[in-house]
């Protein structure tokens, strides 16, 4: 079957709605790239957030653990203090000891003597 011309009216419409399509298509087209566009920003941002996080919660852990190592440290000095001053108190318990006996030893001798 032999299609008939179209009406030139009718081309001028027909041509018209194409036209409001393409339109469309490329308005569409462009808010597609602006989403695109948006949700890398989003990526970016959301990386960058990320790496921040990441960066501060190794300084918090480098600070946690210098701080555990600082307590450490003066753990042992202290530790280390403790066993000088219980070494002093049982050289000064000896030496009180010694006093003693030579007092013992004096009193002995003197009531001797007597």
């Amino acid at each position: 079957m032999i299609r008939p011309f179209k009406s030139r009216k009718k081309l001028i419409r027909d041509n018209k709605l194409l036209n409001d399509k393409i339109t469309i298509q490329i308005e569409i087209d462009a808010y597609k790239d602006d989403l695109i566009t948006t949700l890398r920003n989003i990526l970016v941002y959301k990386d960058e957030r990320l790496t921040l996080q990441y960066l501060k919660a190794d300084k918090l852990l480098k600070d946690a653990n210098e701080s555990l190592v600082d307590r450490i440290n003066i753990q042992t000095a202290t530790d280390g203090y403790k066993d000088d001053m219980n070494n002093t108190l049982k050289s000064l318990l000896e030496y009180k000891e010694d006093i003693i006996e030579m007092q013992a030893d004096k009193l002995n001798k003197h009531k001797r003597n007597e």
